[in-house]
């Protein structure tokens, strides 16, 4: 059991809303050392090196429960280390447990040095200590921790420890899952350790008339040796050699990759159901104080069912705080309602059988759902074992809307509560019948963030970007949850919009977040950025595709050759960027480059642009779907990744477009030889679509200014619209070449 504590460890360190299921009677197993379960440190010293790094020698685990279900767990480890990262990784030891349900001791710790010198570890490096913390968070959650003495390349250190179970409220369920590894976390803390392992050995004790189940993953030996004795049957399962595993960000479902042998008493959900309901069935029953509630809502005579379901949520997040409490200790039996308004705070039990009793007067059928969040994974569910980290409020279907899920756990979370990172987790709906395993699914709001920008030029010539952002799905929720919680807000929110624009670019920034504490409105982001260099002659601005994918996107991935593992990744959004150019009176947008579309097996990026009545308009939109790579594929994801990055921007201006009067008037005032009437007559023949009658004022305007840019420039767009490609070329050049750019004249 321990070693199955440390694989859920290295997953995701939760903080789990719904505890154990246990409590009851105390344990029947004596208190004292357990015995040695391995060979002596000096024995294991001649073992033949099998790795350079680090490698466990012996890793063995003995478990035992009782007929009452009360249980012992035994664990030693030995290491040799190899290297000095080994030994930074291996500096301290952790192993987690719950001290309401359980003991822990360690039985011995020790470091032999490359010489043989034995030393054991000093009392005063054993702590026992209580994990979690904030101010919404209580906990039974500790750890057992010490440091060994002398780890250095070429020692060898061992452990052993011995938990005992305290309290049981589950006593048909025995469940274990165990790993040939020992998981080590990192001492920079990006992952977990688990080394190539000489010797493995587990071994299960049960009683004769305890029925188990056994399920094996990904290679684990399923030869099993079984003998009895006493009244018990005695499992042994052994392994030789083991190759490592190192854990991986965007690995998949542990189960789904590592050798794992799970145990348990039963492989039906239904006595979860049960064990469930007893505890929930008298919580959910009307009550004064609750009618009190329900006449302080002033609903409508012949509400709604959405009105009513509404109204619940509402008084929920005004006026029950939601705390990680694990209240009247054990934490899985809710507290009655009354004590919940009483209170006016609880955690995600006692939120849901208050809301649930407040819905059942209401005539809302409602009832709680357990739910493995994305913390403690996806589990394997062929077995059962306790994955449950949260519950719900469920709303069956009925002839007045569909089923939905309802959670007011979170803080001003927008109508009804549901994280989108909950979709397709393990879910049970509980009903005392049986309950209902699926996987859950409701009417989730679209994963996507769509980003708006409009650029004008204010009345001293300088561009401003009104920028909006509209959120949903996670986008939304994550932004919600930020803002609520963030102490520096307003500056991270600046420089979170600073983010779309080169550092080099002098402008400033005002920004906020709308409904961010709103319950039934989406939270949606505002900022104006103002540039403070004067626009060019042709009000030239770009958009690209990396401005969002910055904000919302694909971030930095690992480098293909250091992954062992596949990758994973299910999560699918949508981003979408539209920008609008807005041009000066008489003018006509000039697109310079255009960005182009990709395709690829893992995601879409087209992009489009068009003009408008007051200038033009460039939308993109990039679609993300769910990964499960195996190496090479990851590869090539990898690299398409890195393309995006690399994808042409719009790059869009303005020129002027002059009617027969402007051209008249500049005749008139320049000269009918002069650069300005040239070079404008030449743009009103390009914007009406004479393109061959653009290139004579063009070319007289080069041959009377040889040493203009803009004349050249003028050149180049004419000789371009007459599909002279190589002379249109040659002209931007020369262009260049005495200092002219659209964007910043001569």
């Amino acid at each position: 059991m321990l070693n199955s504590l440390i694989i859920k460890g290295f997953l995701a360190a939760t903080a789990l809303c719904v505890a154990s299921y246990l409590i009851g009677t105390p344990p029947s197993f004596a208190q004292e050392t357990s015995p040695r379960l391995a060979p002596s440190l000096e024995d294991q010293a001649s073992l033949r090196k099998l790795n350079d790094d680090a490698e466990v020698l012996y890793a063995l685990e003995k478990a035992e429960f009782d007929e009452d279900g009360n249980w012992q767990q035994l664990g030693y480890y030995s290491i040799r280390i190899n290297s000095l990262e080994a030994a930074r990784d291996y500096g301290r030891i952790v192993i987690p447990f719950d001290h309401y349900y359980s003991d822990i001791h360690l039985d011995f710790a020790n470091a032999r040095s490359a010489r043989g010198k034995i030393t054991a570890v000093s009392e005063d490096a054993v702590q026992h200590r209580i994990t979690g913390g904030g101010q919404d968070f209580y906990s039974d959650s500790s750890e057992l921790v010490f440091s060994l003495p002398n780890v250095v390349p070429g020692s060898i250190i061992e452990f052993q420890y011995t938990q005992r179970s305290k309290n049981l409220a589950f006593p048909a369920l025995f469940s274990d899952n165990s790993t040939p590894w020992y998981f080590q976390r990192k001492v920079g803390g990006d992952g977990w350790r688990g080394d190539l392992v000489h010797h493995y050995h587990y071994e299960l004790v049960a009683p004769q008339n305890k029925k188990l189940h056994f399920k094996y993953f990904n290679q684990y030996p399923q030869k099993v040796k079984k003998r009895s004795t006493g009244g018990k049957d005695i499992y042994s399962w052994e392994w030789r050699k083991v190759k490592p595993f190192y854990t991986e960000a965007w690995m998949p479902p542990f189960h789904q990759v590592a050798s794992m042998l799970h145990v348990s008493t039963l492989d039906d959900w239904s006595a979860v159901d049960r064990w469930t309901w007893e505890k929930v069935k008298d919580k959910i029953q009307p009550s004064n104080e609750l009618k009190k509630i329900i006449n302080s809502l002033q609903l409508p005579k012949h509400a709604s069912r959405e009105e009513k379901i509404r109204a619940v949520y509402g008084y929920m997040q005004n006026n029950i705080r939601y705390v990680f409490a694990h209240l009247g200790r054990g934490g899985y039996e809710p507290h009655f309602p009354d004590d919940v308004l009483k209170a006016n705070y609880g955690d995600c039990k006692d939120q849901t059988v208050t809301a649930i009793a407040l819905l059942r007067m209401l005539g809302i059928p409602a009832l709680p759902a357990l739910i493995e969040t994305p913390n403690s994974g996806k589990s394997d569910t062929s077995l059962v074992h306790l994955i449950f980290d949260h519950m719900i409020v469920y709303i069956p279907e009925d002839d007045h809307g569909p089923a939905m899920y309802m959670d007011t756990t979170g803080d001003r979370g927008l109508f009804p509560g549901i994280s989108n990172y909950l979709r397709d987790q393990n879910t049970l709906i509980i009903d005392g019948k049986g309950g209902k395993f699926t996987k859950m699914q409701h009417d989730f709001a679209p994963d996507f963030a769509h980003l708006k920008i409009r650029y004008h030029s204010d009345e001293n010539n300088y561009t401003q970007g009104n920028i909006e952002i509209e959120l949903s799905g996670f986008f939304e929720q994550n932004t919600r949850s930020w803002w609520v919680n963030s102490n520096e807000r307003e500056t991270n929110l600046v420089n979170f919009i600073k983010g779309l624009y080169s550092s080099a670019l002098d402008f400033d920034v005002e920004a906020r977040v709308l409904n961010a504490e709103d319950l039934w409105q989406p939270a949606r982001i505002e900022a104006k950025v103002m540039f403070k260099e004067m626009d060019d002659e042709q009000n030239t601005r770009a958009a690209n595709f990396n401005q969002i994918n910055y904000l919302f996107g694909v971030g930095s991935l690992p480098l293909p050759d250091t992954r062992r593992l596949p990758f994973y990744d299910d999560s699918q959004y949508n981003l979408y960027m539209t920008v609008d150019f807005l041009g000066k009176e008489n003018q006509q947008a000039l697109v310079f480059t255009r960005g182009n579309d990709i395709e690829t097996p893992w995601f879409s990026l087209k992009q489009s642009g068009r003009d408008t009545d007051s200038g033009y308009r460039v939308q993109i939109q990039f679609e993300k779907r769910n990964q499960n790579l195996t190496l090479p594929e990851y590869s090539d994801y990898y690299a398409a990744v890195s393309q995006l990055g690399t994808r042409e921007s719009w790059l869009v201006g303005f020129q002027n477009v002059y009617g027969n009067n402007d051209l008249a008037s500049l005749k008139q005032t320049h000269g009918e030889n002069s650069l300005e009437y040239l070079t404008a007559l030449a743009e009103r023949h390009i914007e009406l679509g004479d393109f061959e009658l653009a290139l004579a004022p063009a070319q007289q305007a080069v041959n009377n200014y040889q040493s203009s840019g803009k004349a050249w420039y003028i050149l180049g767009l004419a000789r371009g619209f007459n599909s002279q490609i190589q002379a249109s070329k040659d002209a931007f050049a020369r262009a260049r070449s005495l200092g002219y750019s659209p964007w910043q004249g001569e």
